[in-house]
């Protein structure tokens, strides 16, 4: 049994080393983040994708004290975050967009 392991074990140490597989693992819990202010503004946005599909988000501005930050949400999230009303947003932070969690107004 042992045997019949080596030539794969070779095959595949000889493909790793010409570059030809490649093995990557990416780990993020997306940990919440929390933000609170006024909301100023909020857009929902459409944009294609590489493979040609649909992907809405929504943008919202956050003034907070001196700063203004935008987010960009997953999904139409409109509804759910109401102008010129103090809140604290409760979020995931994602590689295109953010998954909102709680929207809380203050």
């Amino acid at each position: 049994m042992r045997l019949r392991l080596i030539p794969l074990i070779v095959v595949l140490l000889v493909l790793a080393g010409c570059g030809q597989i490649n093995v990557g693992v990416v780990s993020n819990p997306g940990f919440p983040t929390s933000v609170t202010g006024t909301i100023i503004t909020v857009q929902v946005q459409s944009s294609k994708g590489p493979n040609g599909a649909v992907n809405t988000f929504t943008l919202v501005s956050i003034q907070s004290v001196n700063t203004t930050n935008t987010f960009n949400f997953c999904g139409d999230q409109h509804s759910l975050l109401p102008l010129n009303q103090e809140v604290r947003i409760d979020f995931n932070s994602g590689v295109s967009c953010a998954t909102l969690i709680t929207v809380v107004v203050l």
